[in-house]
């Protein structure tokens, strides 16, 4: 699992994904400003979090089978 979420994490960096969720956080840092903080200042927390939210945004990407299906179901 560690390896993964290493791949992940540099993965994620390599598309830009990191910069997108810090400008996320930054937009939010209202609702949490503790976490924020948090995640730009600490960076083997920030490397932590972005490895669990680039996990889960991995995970909500359908497969080619699954965003075919779907595709297949709006058409018909």
């Amino acid at each position: 699992m560690e390896v993964r979420m290493t791949v992940l994490v540099k993965l994620g960096d390599e598309i830009g994904l990191r910069q997108m969720i810090e400008e996320l956080m930054i937009q939010r840092i209202s609702e949490n400003d503790k976490i924020v903080t948090r995640y730009m200042d600490d960076k083997e927390f920030g490397d932590a979090a972005f490895g669990v939210l680039s996990k889960s945004i991995y995970e909500s990407i359908p497969s080619n089978g699954e965003a075919l299906a779907e595709i297949s179901d709006e058409i018909a």
